[in-house]
C-alpha cells in the first residue's frame, strides 16, 4: 500500500497544482466512521493516472486534523488509464487498502491484493468523474463525485478490537 499511497499523494498534489486551470481542489466530501471508532470528518477524493508507471489510482483522505481518530486513508489501483463512472470492488480493481488509526496505535484496515492476507471489504462508486486535467500523458480528476463504503477489521497487535465501518460521500 505504501507505493500506491505515495503515488496517489503525489497525484493529488499534482491535481491541485499542476495546471489545467485548477489551483485548488474544491469538493464536498464527508467521511463517517462507525463501530469501534465513531466520528465524522471532511475529506478529499481525487484520481490520477501516471504514464511513467502506468497506474490509475483513486484516493480518499481526511483534510485537517480529525476529532476522535488520528488518520484515515483509502487508496485504490484500477486497471486502465482513464477514470470511469462505475462501481469499483475486488471484481474490477487491481488492489486496494483502507486504514483508520484510532487512539494510540489501534488500527483497523481493509486490504485487497496488497501482499498480505485480504481482509475487510470495500466498494467505491464513481457517479461522475468530474473534469479531466491533462498534463502531457498524465491525467488527474480533482473533483470526482460518488460514494464509498468499507468494513475494516482490527489489525492484530495494535490493541484494536471489533470493526470500523467507513462511508464517504464525495
Amino acid at each position: 500500500m505504501r507505493t500506491l499511497s505515495a503515488f496517489l499523494l503525489a497525484s493529488a498534489l499534482c491535481a491541485a497544482g499542476c495546471g489545467g486551470g485548477n489551483d485548488t481542489i474544491t469538493q464536498n466530501c464527508t467521511l463517517t466512521l462507525s463501530g469501534a471508532v465513531t466520528a465524522t470528518a471532511t475529506c478529499t477524493a481525487v484520481a490520477a493516472y501516471s504514464s511513467s508507471n502506468a497506474q490509475l489510482g483513486f484516493a480518499i483522505a481526511v483534510q485537517g486534523t480529525p476529532t476522535g481518530f488520528q488518520s484515515f486513508a483509502f487508496a485504490l489501483q484500477i486497471p486502465g488509464n482513464s477514470l470511469a463512472a462505475t462501481t469499483y470492488t475486488t471484481a474490477n480493481s487491481t488492489k486496494a487498502g483502507t486504514s483508520v488509526l484510532g487512539t494510540g496505535s489501534m488500527t483497523w484496515a481493509e486490504f485487497f491484493n496488497e501482499g498480505v492476507a485480504d481482509q475487510g471489504s470495500f466498494s467505491a462508486t464513481i457517479s461522475s468523474t468530474g473534469s479531466e486535467i491533462d498534463s502531457g500523458s498524465d491525467k488527474a480528476w480533482a473533483a470526482p463525485h460518488g460514494t464509498f463504503t468499507a468494513t475494516l477489521a482490527a489489525v492484530t497487535g495494535t490493541g484494536a478490537t471489533g470493526t470500523v465501518n467507513a462511508s464517504a460521500t464525495f
